[in-house]
């Protein structure tokens, strides 16, 4: 993780989304940094950042190659949430060419 957080510093100053003064030596993670390359990364695709706003207890090392490894399963209630706020947003059909057209830029 570390090499890649490095990685990522190192090339967001080649592009001149950052500056190494403001990286500093010990790369620490710095949520702007990171916004900014892959902004610039993605910024020909549907992306956006999702901020995060519940901090959860630290239960082992983002390292730990062996950890607790669970599968994300919606509830009954979230599945209904989604449907209905894409039937909200569009029609059928659109939703359908959406998916059809997933990887369109």
């Amino acid at each position: 993780m570390n090499l890649a957080w490095r990685m990522t510093c190192a090339k967001a100053i080649e592009l001149g989304l950052a500056t190494a003064r403001s990286i500093k030596d010990q790369y620490p993670y710095n949520e702007t940094i990171y916004r900014r390359f892959f902004n610039h990364l993605l910024r020909h695709r549907n992306a956006r950042a999702i901020d995060i706003d519940t901090l959860y207890p630290v239960g082992g090392s983002a390292h730990d190659l062996n950890g607790n490894i669970s599968e994300l399963i919606a509830t009954a209630s979230d599945f209904e949430n989604a449907i209905a706020a894409v039937e909200d947003a569009m029609t059928h059909e659109k939703a359908a060419q959406e998916v059809e057209d997933w990887h369109r830029v």
